[in-house]
């Protein structure tokens, strides 16, 4: 027995899988993004919180540096930025 189609119900198949793939492909791209994102504030987060371990440690060194009002404020959000990134990582879903 041979089934004939007609031209339009292939085109409308072939639509709808097209349909179904870039949605697939739509959803893979936005979770290549947050993951892009999400390496992007861990980095960030650990180079603030190594800025802010080199400038206690150099506080300890040279305690003069505690009465400098620039060193304490780049100490202070340094030190902001790294705990406001480690927030960032702990509380977003894991892809």
């Amino acid at each position: 027995m041979l089934v004939r189609t007609s031209a339009k119900s292939i085109a409308c198949r072939l639509t709808g899988i097209a349909r179904r793939a870039m949605v697939r492909v739509r959803a893979v791209r936005v979770t290549s993004e947050e993951g892009d994102m999400k390496t992007y504030v861990v980095v960030s987060g650990a180079l603030f919180g190594l800025l802010t371990a080199v400038h206690i440690w150099r506080f300890i060194v040279e305690r003069s540096v505690g009465t400098d009002p620039f060193f304490l404020t780049v100490t202070t959000i340094s030190t902001v930025l790294a705990i406001w990134a480690a927030r960032l990582v702990t509380r977003t879903p894991r892809p």
